[in-house]
């Protein structure tokens, strides 16, 4: 597993944030590779599993806590 950067994912988070109201694996994974994104971005991305977050910072904080992002 490879930190991303949360910059490289924050774009997808925001987005289906906006769209939904709250972030789901399933749609922000979705976006990311409909986007072509790297497979380190999808694997951080699918350490969301099945939560459900209800803002973009408490997904970074997750993903940060969990050595995901930096």
């Amino acid at each position: 597993m490879v930190a991303v950067k949360w910059d490289l994912i924050s774009g997808y988070v925001e987005q289906v944030f906006k769209t939904n109201g709250n972030i789901t694996r399933a749609e922000v994974f979705a976006l990311a590779e409909m986007n072509n994104a790297s497979d380190d971005v999808l694997d951080a991305l699918d350490a969301i599993g099945s939560r459900v977050f209800t803002s973009p910072s408490t997904v970074q904080s997750y993903l940060t806590a969990q050595g995901y992002v930096v």
